[in-house]
């Protein structure tokens, strides 16, 4: 646990000295850095007030369940993961100054090729319920975030076998660093919702037309995006799409509860499935955004599979063949 400690706060470091070489404003970015924390702490705060009845039993659960030994590994995870999200944010505003914006028009004309002539936002608003719709917001905001934060701490809590456990923490921390920061240099881009806004013309009028119709418009996912635009001619910006952390994170989610919680696989998948209809429906995503997600993850686990069957000097038990921890029932 203390490795995953390390090398989260020498990420939020990194992340922190490139931030200020790049504004060349020490004091700056010292504001910027307590605001995204200030932000972050609050919105883990209002995630978990919006599930004050699963707050309750999980410390419930945990008070029972979870060894005194295990709290402080919990609470040496619960602060790595406030350092690899205060990191992230810092990385990836970051982004549009290393890399301005370049790849939208790529991804849309893939998305095209890939879907028959077809944008991906149009078979997600074709397919979508309106009755789901209003629930957008609290899975791909509340839902969402909250778990961005706490898996690991839930990983490092219920799994017993410390392996397993350190090799989701070592694919959390890679996939987000992966993800949202390497690959996302690669093909910098600001998603469909805001493609005619970074480049001019009425590529996805249609799809802002939709959004009004469908009520989505009003929604608190499209009020923040919004207001992320609004931000984007800051020093620090937020913006950046390819590839999808949210579906890198449910990914993750899914691969754990498939392995190790195999009666909740299908949640896992439900979970992921419905992240991934969000993101291109929002308009924050190309599907591609997401299917690279899936696959930089699933290239990541099995990599970390291979690595710790050498490190054990053997072949660890395969994915496939799920262990249930003996402190769940």
């Amino acid at each position: 646990m203390t490795g995953f400690f390390r090398a989260t706060f020498l990420y939020m470091l990194a992340a922190t000295v490139l931030t200020s070489i790049l504004l060349d404003d020490p004091l700056g970015t010292l504001v910027g850095l307590t605001r995204i924390v200030s932000s972050f702490l609050g919105l883990i705060a209002g995630a978990s007030a919006a599930f004050v009845p699963v707050m309750l039993l999980l410390l419930w659960w945990f008070g029972r369940k979870v060894p005194l030994e295990r709290l402080r590994p919990m609470l040496i995870v619960a602060l790595a993961s406030v350092w690899l999200q205060v990191g992230f944010m810092l990385f990836k505003s970051a982004i549009p100054q290393l890399v301005p914006f370049f790849a939208d028009p790529f991804w849309a004309w893939a998305d095209q090729v890939l879907l028959f002539g077809h944008d991906a936002w149009q078979l997600a608003h074709m397919i979508t319920p309106e009755a789901l719709i209003p629930w957008f917001p609290l899975v791909y905001l509340t839902t969402w975030s909250l778990t961005a934060y706490a898996f690991p701490v839930l990983v490092t809590a219920i799994e017993r076998d410390e392996a397993v456990a350190l090799r989701y923490l070592w694919l959390f921390f890679l996939s987000w660093v992966l993800c949202g920061n390497v690959f996302a240099l690669a093909g910098s881009s600001v998603g469909p919702v805001y493609y005619d806004r970074q480049l001019g013309g009425d590529r996805f009028a249609a799809m802002a037309a939709s959004f009004e119709q469908s009520g989505y418009a009003q929604s608190a996912i499209a009020l923040l995006q919004d207001r992320l635009w609004s931000r984007s001619g800051e020093a620090m910006s937020f913006i950046s799409a390819f590839p999808s952390v949210h579906v890198a994170v449910a990914v993750i989610v899914a691969l754990y509860l498939r392995e190790r919680l195999p009666r909740l696989r299908f949640a896992g998948y439900g979970f992921l499935a419905l992240i991934g209809l969000i993101s291109v429906y929002s308009g924050y995503h190309y599907l591609l955004d997401g299917i690279a997600s899936l696959v930089i993850v699933l290239g990541i686990h099995a990599a970390l599979i291979r690595g710790f069957a050498r490190r054990a000097g053997g072949i660890l038990p395969a994915v496939t063949t799920p262990t249930i921890s003996p402190h769940l029932p």
